[in-house]
Formats: C-alpha cells, structure tokens, sequence
C-alpha cells in the first residue's frame, strides 16, 4: 500500500497511489497545480504538470516533467526518473511530499499490528515529538528530548522514560540518534491519536 503524505501552507493529507491510479485509467499520475493534473496540489510555486509519478515493475518511479522550480528528492535535484522507496521526501515547489509505502522491504515503518495503547502521558509527549511535521517551516524533524521537556514543563528524564516505552510500544529499533525519528514517522504512518 503506496501512498503520499502531501504538507503545504493548506495543511497535510493523505493520496492512496493505487486507488488514485486505478481512477485515473492511466499508466501515469501526474502531480501539478493545474485542474487537469491527476493530483491538483494547490500550490502557486509548482507548474502545471510538475511531477509525474509511474509504476514500474511494481515500485513508484518520481520524474520532474520540466517544471520551473525542479523537484528534489531528499534535498537532491532529480535530474532523471527514480525509484522512491519508503522515507523518500519531495519537494515540488513549496510543497513537501513524503512518499510511503508498507510493501517496501526496508521499511522501517511497516504496520505490524494494530496501533498500541498508549497513556495521556505518552501521547503528549508523541504530540511535541511530531509538532514540527505539522508546521509551516520547510524542514521536518522531530523535537528533540529537551525541546519536548521544555514545551512540556518536566525534566528530560521523564520525557526519555516515556519515550523508552513508546520504543517499546511501536516495536521501534535502531541506532539512537535515530529512534525518535522512526518513532515519529511511524506514529504519522499509522494515524495515532
């Protein structure tokens, strides 16, 4: 199950890739800010027909179709077609567009079961680890410890040991500098409230 998670000035949803594509009848998904483009993206820094997004060989494929402000993919220019994989963040005008997938081997963020129950405690604090991706800023990562027990009013402390459960709860594993952001990414994925 494919899909885009779409962040601009107008807020963020959700696009299903194979439900969209079925819909359209073609092979193709075209991403634009023109009425006609497969995705509509409400964005004036985007052109009409920007992005173009394709199946190959059961994988989403990403290729700029010209478009005046280009496209990048992680922070790089996509010069040429590519294969997205979980994770992968575009950047199409002033829109930001992370491409998700749960079939991906790789991923990280895979749904294992269902979403885990967590305390008043726990969901404050996933609620500051993830304020920054509902922002108008163009970077998107996760509060770190002390920014959290800052907007929070508690020590660090607590806000790890709550944090040290969560990783628990989620099944979240990885190096250490990294566990907050996969903790964060798969919160979004499955919806969590």
């Amino acid at each position: 199950m494919a899909f885009l998670e779409v962040y601009n000035v107008a807020g963020s949803y959700k696009i299903q890739l194979e439900e969209t594509l079925t819909e359209a009848g073609t092979e193709t998904l075209v991403l634009g800010r023109h009425a006609d483009a497969d995705i509509t993206i409400d964005d004036d820094e985007m052109s009409r027909r920007h992005l173009e997004l394709r199946l190959v060989k059961g994988q989403w494929a990403a290729e700029d179709l010209g478009s005046t402000n280009g496209t990048q993919v992680n922070g790089d220019e996509l010069l040429k077609r590519r294969v997205l994989h979980n994770g992968d963040e575009l950047r199409a005008g002033s829109t930001i567009v992370a491409y998700r997938d749960y079939s991906d081997a790789g991923s990280s963020t895979g749904k294992k079961a269902p979403t885990p129950a967590i305390t008043n405690g726990e969901r404050t604090v996933l609620k500051e680890l993830c304020r920054q991706y509902f922002s108008t800023e163009r970077t998107k990562y996760p509060a770190s410890r002390a920014e959290m027990a800052a907007a929070l009013y508690v020590g660090e402390a607590a806000v790890q040991a709550h944090l040290g459960n969560l990783y628990i709860k989620f099944d979240i594993h990885g190096p250490r500098g990294d566990k907050r952001q996969l903790l964060a990414e798969k919160v979004m994925d499955l919806g969590t409230r």
